[in-house]
């Protein structure tokens, strides 16, 4: 159970031995006691006074240290013990604090409505005392608890009751944290003019307030709620903002974060080369951190600016280490769920009187819960790899097209005429030498020389932008009017050169005659009326 809130209320909820107090005694805990560091109020020795009977402090101090080992059921059953207690004795203080602590163990655990009933039940039990802070306290919790949970409505309800409270009491800080929280609950409600509107105050008060923090992580927030709006620009210049402030804080983790938004930003926006760069940025920053979350998503959009500017190995690279990543962190996950599962079940064998055949039960219903875990990391790990391999294949894929379009490219810009688009002056000659060789043989070819007449004037009286269009006509004509088995080529300027396999010199000439009136019939729009007319000569 998070708040992720800046200052306010909300640190109730991380409340430990530190801030317990002595209270009326309650019966002493005679379970197996939880290693406890050494600390001297979480052993029933240091009550002399009461004897064999616990206060509400030793239980509070219990519960922390078996939460620290993860034993959530011997936690709540001290802390419950504990809140009971301070009821009874209308300790509000011990109350609220047991209250908070039971609320997370149960969040941990997925019985929300667990937690709602406590903090409920607790809430009404603190006004009815009177303690306006504390019931404001447990209102906070309650409406993150509800937001946590998804219930955005019951979480809208809570908030703005606290904001009622908040504007009453004249408490400006208050007023910025719920405004902060109640814009959150908006913009997941899909409300974001709405969010717009409570973050721009929020904003505000934390301006007046000279809370640097809290402004920056405002900017933050509200920027990603332009972000999720499709307003790019606007959260490009509020993330811009909070990045300066969190550079002023010195709050590393948080400048990572919003260089990761700001490269996602570029992405969208088709600045692929600057969203490298932030998101080399963002992992420069993060990568020392571990901070995961934010760190895994800077891989992945870094992957995806370098696939965008066409760097494919640079994008492999990135995406794999993302996958890796992501790998350790489901696993660890995995690890941790497991081994919570094991301390769980074994504590609750140590702490209870069961027959042979129930442990023996549980064992087993143990061990399937880990060979269960074992199965779906396995699951997981194959289908990751299978993504892998399919993302690996595409990038080869890619790789191998583009070199394939690469090398054609390179081939045309070689053998082909950048203007006409025939074969260069290399390229016939070339096709001429294998024609000669053939001609060896016993084969017939021959080859036409072919010149415009006065293109000198053309170039002079229209231009050389109409001398390219002549000679474009006249490639595109003499291509209709030539065989299908011969070749012609730019010879050079306005020569170009044809060559007839397979054909004597009749035939030769009468291809040349073909071409000559086809170009002398031809009409060149950027001459007018005049006409072109070529001479050719034929071998």
């Amino acid at each position: 159970m998070s708040f992720p809130l800046f200052g306010g209320p909300n640190a109730w909820l991380f409340l430990l031995c530190g801030l317990l107090v002595a209270a009326s005694p309650a019966q002493a805990d005679t379970d197996t006691m939880p290693e406890t560091g050494g600390d001297p109020r979480c052993d029933v020795g240091a009550y002399p006074d009461v004897g064999s009977q616990a206060p509400i402090a030793l239980l509070q101090c219990r519960g922390s240290a078996y939460l620290k080992q993860h034993l959530n059921d011997q936690a709540l059953q001290a802390f419950d013990r504990a809140h009971a207690l301070a009821m009874d004795r209308k300790d509000t203080l011990a109350a609220v604090q047991s209250a908070l602590q039971i609320a997370r163990i149960n969040q941990l655990r997925n019985q929300s409505d667990r937690s709602f009933a406590i903090l409920t039940d607790t809430y009404e039990f603190v006004r009815k005392q009177g303690h306006e802070k504390d019931a404001q306290d447990l209102l906070d919790a309650l409406a993150a608890a509800y937001y946590n949970s998804g219930r955005l409505d019951l979480a809208e309800t809570y908030y703005l009751e606290l904001l009622d409270h908040d504007q009453v009491s004249g408490d400006a800080n208050a007023q910025a944290v719920t405004r902060f929280n109640l814009a959150h609950v908006y913009a997941s409600q899909g409300r974001f003019d709405a969010a717009d509107a409570e973050f721009r105050q929020s904003f505000e008060l934390g301006q007046q307030l000279g809370d640097s923090a809290g402004v920056a992580v405002t900017l933050k927030a509200w920027g990603e709620n332009a972000h999720a709006q499709g307003d790019l620009a606007l959260a490009r210049s509020r993330f811009e903002q909070a990045l300066r402030a969190f550079v002023a804080n010195n709050d590393q983790a948080q400048q990572g974060a919003v260089l990761r938004h700001l490269g996602d930003i570029a992405v969208k926006q088709a600045e692929a080369g600057r969203a490298i760069d932030l998101y080399l940025a963002a992992i420069r920053i993060l990568e020392p951190l571990e901070f995961e979350l934010p760190l895994l998503r800077s891989y992945r959009g870094l992957a995806q600016a370098y696939a965008l500017e066409s760097q494919y190995e640079k994008a492999y690279i990135a995406h794999q280490i993302h996958v890796e990543k992501l790998t350790r962190k489901m696993r660890r996950e995995s690890g941790e769920a497991v081994q919570r599962l094991q301390s769980e079940f074994e504590t609750r064998f140590k702490t209870q009187e069961l027959s042979e055949r129930n442990k023996q039960l549980r064992l087993e219903n143990a061990r399937q819960q880990q060979q269960l875990a074992y199965d779906r990391l396995w699951r997981n790990g194959l289908i990751l790899i299978a993504l892998l391999a399919v993302f690996a294949s595409g990038l080869l894929w890619l790789l191998w097209r583009n070199g394939r379009r690469f090398g054609v490219a390179m081939t045309k810009l070689a053998t082909t005429d950048g203007l006409t688009g025939l074969l260069n002056r290399r390229s016939i000659l070339e096709f001429g030498h294998a024609e000669w060789a053939r001609a060896q043989l016993g084969a017939a070819f021959c080859v036409l020389l072919l010149d415009i007449d006065h293109f000198k004037s053309i170039n002079d009286n229209h231009g050389h932008a109409a001398g390219d269009q002549v000679l474009k006509g006249v490639a595109s004509t003499v291509l209709g009017a030539m065989r299908t088995t011969d070749r012609l080529g730019r010879y050079g300027g306005e020569e170009f050169l044809i060559i007839t396999p397979d054909a004597d010199i009749k035939q030769a000439l009468g291809v040349a005659e073909r071409v000559r009136r086809a170009i002398e019939a031809a009409q060149f729009e950027v001459l007018g009326e005049a006409r072109v007319t070529v001479s050719i000569g034929v071998a």
